[in-house]
């Protein structure tokens, strides 16, 4: 889908225990095939943002997104 000038995939309904689960995307034109292909979580916005040491509230809700995904698993196992 295309919001301004930028291209988005919205993958719903992903359950607390698949937050991990990566979906290959690729994005192509008609003219000129595959422009880009990336591998993407939903956690891959929440580690780059931990990475990069950001601070305050959005750090706090993607490592709430973390905490989340480790409970769901655990929790699943067993």
């Amino acid at each position: 889908m295309k919001k301004g000038d930028y291209y988005y995939v919205d993958i719903a309904g992903i359950a607390a225990k698949n937050l991990d689960d990566f979906f290959h995307v690729e994005v192509s034109t008609s003219a000129s095939g595959v422009i880009a292909s990336i591998d993407y979580c939903a956690l891959s916005y929440a580690c780059k943002q931990l990475k990069d040491g950001e601070e305050g509230d959005l750090r706090d809700v993607v490592r709430a997104l973390v905490l989340y995904n480790q409970a769901a698993n655990a929790y699943l196992q067993g």
